[in-house]
């Protein structure tokens, strides 16, 4: 355990870049030094939680790829300033969505505010001049994301209220099935022929009939027989391409 003194600079943290993935590796999903413009308009479209770190408002981007919480060493020194903390060597190493390392000095506790309720989140300090990140678990612990199965909409007072329930797979299956019993029931059908075109240059390639096990023969030829009888196949004499 170290005390911080407000010089983390002190800290020497030695990296090496992992030869295989396992539990020491945690994924850290958009962390980045450098955006280009298409992920510069990524950005702008994410989603920001503002939280009370350490009494100092800090504005966190919510990253349900993230596994763990991410402050850069910028913001870190802006805390360190107001409170005294405690950090440790990491025991852990980061891989960003490219797939490069994220250099981390260390890796601390922070006392979090949102909402009128406190939450106690560690945080790993790192070098790239990348914006805090709020990860999967604590956006969850927050409520900030919330996973459903099922979104409904309804009409309230004269306006739409969107609401959503937890439902089992099994239920949400048989509620699909029943709302659109016309497409699971019959045999689907297109109004008119279907035109394909065909490359001209293509060479036409004939196929040998592929080999059934003698135990299946009975069962495929049943089937087969049903989609003749549906009008899905047709019975030939000659090769066909």
């Amino acid at each position: 355990m170290y005390r911080s003194s407000g010089k983390l600079d002190a800290i020497e943290t030695k990296y090496s870049k992992p030869e295989e993935t396992g539990d020491d590796f945690l994924l850290l999903d958009t962390i980045t030094a450098a955006v280009d413009e298409a992920k510069q308009q990524s950005q702008n479209q994410a989603e920001y939680a503002t939280l009370s770190v350490n009494n100092t408002e800090v504005k966190l981007k919510l990253d349900t790829g993230a596994e763990v919480n991410v402050i850069p060493i910028k913001t870190y020194k802006v805390l360190a300033s107001t409170r005294r903390i405690q950090f440790r060597k990491q025991t852990v190493n980061l891989i960003a969505y490219n797939g490069k390392p994220v250099p981390v000095k260390a890796v601390c506790n922070l006392q979090c505010k949102y909402r009128g309720e406190e939450y106690d989140l560690e945080f790993y300090i790192s070098e790239s001049p990348s914006e805090p990140v709020l990860s999967i678990a604590a956006s969850k612990e927050l409520n900030l994301v919330k996973f459903t199965q099922e979104l409904k909409s309804e009409l309230v007072d004269g306006s739409f209220s969107m609401t959503t329930q937890q439902v089992s797979e099994d239920e949400y299956s048989k509620q699909i099935r029943t709302e659109y019993a016309d497409v699971f029931s019959g045999l689907g059908r297109l109004s008119r022929p279907y035109h394909m075109e065909v490359d001209p240059m293509a060479d036409p390639v004939i196929h040998p009939p592929r080999k059934v096990p003698h135990p299946l023969r009975d069962q495929l030829a049943k089937t087969l027989e049903d989609m003749v009888k549906q009008g899905v196949l047709q019975k030939v004499d000659r090769w066909s391409v």
